[in-house]
C-alpha cells in the first residue's frame, strides 16, 4: 500500500505526500515501512523539494510502474485529485511554480474518472480546475518560445475544456499562435477555424489577428493593405467591446 500511494508521485517521492495519500490507519507506520523497502533495495533515499521533508526513489521505473497499475482506476483518480492539493500546501508560497504538475495529476484524476462512467458536474468541475493550470502553464512557456512545451499543455487544456466550454475558443488562439511560431501552418488554421465557429464577435476578432499572422507567412495573394484593413477593423471591435 505505501508503494502504490508512492507511485502516484512519480519515481521520485515524499514521506508526507505517501503519509496523506495512505489510509488513516497505516500513516503512524509509514516511516518505518520506507525504512523497510530501503532495506529490500526497492526505494533509495532521495534529495526532497520541500523543506522538514524526506524524499525517496524507486530503484528502477519498472518497480514504479507495477505498484502503480496494480490500483483500480477509481483510487488513481481519488490519489492524483488529493496529491495535487497535497502539493499546493507543500509548496506553499511556491505553488504557482508548480502549475504543470499540479495540472498533470487533476487532468489524470478526470481522464481515470471519465473513463469509469458519465461525465457529470464534479468531473467537469475538476477538468476545469486541471485547464486552468496546463493553460497558465502553457501561456507561460508561450512567453518564453518554447514552442514543444506550451503546445502540448495548451493542447492538453483546450482538450479538457470541452467543445461547449464558453473558454475553449481563446484557448484555441493561444494554441495556433504557438504552432504558427512553430511553422506548422496546418495545425494554426485549424485551431483558427475551430475557435472561429459558432464564437462571438470578439472572439472573431481575435481570430481573424490571429488569421493574418498566417497568412502574412504562408501566401501573398491577400495584398497587406487588405490585411491592415482587417487588424483595423478587428480592434475597432475589441475596442467597441
Amino acid at each position: 500500500a505505501v508503494l502504490e500511494r508512492a507511485s502516484i508521485e512519480g519515481k521520485n517521492f515524499h514521506r508526507g505526500a505517501v503519509a496523506e495519500l495512505s489510509p488513516e490507519e497505516l500513516r503512524p507506520g509509514v516511516g518505518s515501512h520506507l525504512l523497510s523497502l530501503v532495506r529490500k533495495e526497492l526505494i533509495r533515499p532521495s534529495e526532497p523539494t520541500f523543506a522538514g521533508e524526506e524524499a525517496f526513489l524507486f530503484r528502477h521505473l519498472l518497480i514504479r510502474d507495477a505498484a502503480y497499475e496494480a490500483m483500480p482506476k477509481e483510487t488513481r483518480a481519488d490519489l492524483h485529485e488529493r496529491f495535487a492539493a497535497w502539493l499546493e500546501r507543500a509548496a506553499g508560497d511556491g505553488a504557482g511554480e508548480l502549475e504543470q504538475i499540479r495540472g498533470y495529476h487533476l487532468e489524470q484524476a478526470y481522464r481515470f474518472r471519465a473513463a469509469l462512467g458519465p461525465v457529470g458536474e464534479p468531473e467537469r468541475k475538476l477538468a476545469q480546475r486541471a485547464a486552468a493550470l496546463l493553460l497558465a502553464s502553457g501561456r507561460n512557456a508561450a512567453a518564453r518560445s518554447d514552442v514543444p512545451a506550451a503546445r502540448s499543455l495548451l493542447g492538453r487544456a483546450a482538450d479538457l475544456f470541452g467543445r461547449e466550454d464558453p473558454g475553449r475558443p481563446e484557448v484555441l488562439l493561444d494554441l495556433a499562435r504557438v504552432v504558427l511560431e512553430g511553422g506548422d501552418f496546418d495545425a494554426a488554421r485549424t485551431a483558427i477555424d475551430e475557435a472561429r465557429s459558432g464564437a462571438d464577435a470578439r472572439i472573431r476578432a481575435l481570430a481573424r489577428l490571429v488569421e493574418i499572422e498566417l497568412e502574412t507567412q504562408i501566401t501573398s495573394r491577400s495584398t497587406l493593405e487588405r490585411r491592415l484593413v482587417d487588424a483595423e477593423a478587428a480592434a475597432d471591435t475589441l475596442e467597441r467591446l
